[in-house]
């Protein structure tokens, strides 16, 4: 007898099968990690009050008995409106009473990262709708050497310093950079991948600034924003509620479905356009 041939002890043999499903990766939430500001409030709109003052504010030199200079700071406001994002999940009853992959795992898994999909695109598209295009780049799929301070220093000595300061691109830029080590004066650092010793990934670094690659930000291609330098404690995050889930049993119960509902609500904003100077490729 042998396992080859059916008829001779191949059908005695079971199929084994893996309790599990390999997921894909899938990005993390940046918002959690660049130090955004988070704003609180009720109902759907909220406005933020923000300084539009153009001038440093500096006092003015008054002779003996001469009137105060008389000034005041020009404010303005951003307003915040929540906007639903959803997901709807139908299993049939024979699918969960059958199934042996850990699907309900694999599910709150795929959901959660498909949460941080979005929260990461809605942040990426206000940065580089409302930030400030700081430099227009020399070539249409290049990036000069002394282009990456050159950007670096568009960034004001205001917003230059503290935990939120960091640079973000696309991974493919992010490499495009390590092959510029040494073809300038500067050093553009080589700090990424596991620490050595402990298996822990170390932050990658540009100039000793935390760098964050995400598929969100503009190409090494023609009119992309491929770079971009920010405080990101200048972008505001309004989320209420955050991921919510109702298990619903009732309402496809006559088609044999159980759906699992998901919804959240947010939006991002630009609190100060100064705070995010990013480089725009030129059209050709």
């Amino acid at each position: 007898m042998n396992i080859t041939t059916a008829a001779d002890g191949g059908d005695l043999v079971p199929t084994g099968h893996y309790q599990g499903i390999i997921a894909r990766a899938r990005p993390s939430d940046l918002t959690s990690q660049l130090g955004l500001m988070d704003i609180p409030g009720k109902g759907t709109s909220v406005t933020v009050p923000v300084d539009n003052e153009a001038d440093d504010g500096q006092f003015v030199s008054t002779s003996e008995s001469g009137g105060f200079d008389r000034d005041a700071p020009a404010v303005s406001k951003v307003t915040m409106t929540l906007v639903m994002y959803t997901k709807k999940v139908d299993l049939t009853y024979q699918i969960m009473q059958d199934e042996d992959s850990r699907l309900l795992d694999f599910l709150n898994n795929y959901i959660g990262k498909g949460y941080a999909a979005t929260l990461n695109a809605l942040m990426f598209t206000e940065a580089l709708a409302n930030g400030t295009a700081g430099l227009t780049l020399d070539a249409a799929a290049a990036i000069g050497a002394a282009e990456v301070p050159e950007l670096l220093y568009k960034l004001s000595a205001e917003y230059a310093s503290g935990s939120s300061v960091a640079w973000t691109m696309e991974r493919a830029t992010e490499g495009y950079l390590r092959g510029l080590f040494g073809t300038s004066q500067f050093s553009f650092g080589t700090q990424a991948g596991p620490a050595s010793g402990n298996g822990t990934n170390v932050q990658s670094t540009l100039w000793g600034i935390p760098l964050y690659s995400n598929i969100n930000m503009g190409s090494l291609a023609a009119s992309g924003k491929s770079l971009m330098i920010a405080n990101w404690n200048y972008m505001a995050k309004r989320i209420d509620p955050a991921m919510t889930f109702i298990r619903d049993p009732y309402t496809r119960s006559s088609y044999g479905e159980v759906v699992l509902n998901y919804h959240f609500r947010a939006d991002f904003a630009v609190l100060q356009a100064a705070a995010f100077q990013y480089a725009t490729h030129p059209s050709a």
